[in-house]
């Protein structure tokens, strides 16, 4: 029993160590007001309106089948 505690506490140090350096770019950005010199400058990327476009039109919506209709 003490082995199956000891295992479980590793477990969860591994975990908490793995997650910590996990860092998210700030906000989300929608196809009509996109930062793209700002993603330039920080990421060296350049994204133009063409491809946007292209993107916006390939985005498509999964609607909820099982939900309950009125």
């Amino acid at each position: 029993m003490l082995k199956l505690i000891r295992l479980y506490a590793a477990a969860a140090a591994v975990a908490a160590i793995a997650a910590g350096p996990a860092f998210a770019a700030e906000g989300m950005w929608t196809f009509d007001n996109f930062p793209a010199a700002k993603v330039k400058a920080e990421l060296g990327v350049s994204i133009d309106k063409d491809w946007l476009n292209h993107i916006q039109a390939a985005a498509i919506t999964i609607r909820n089948t099982t939900a309950a209709r009125p």
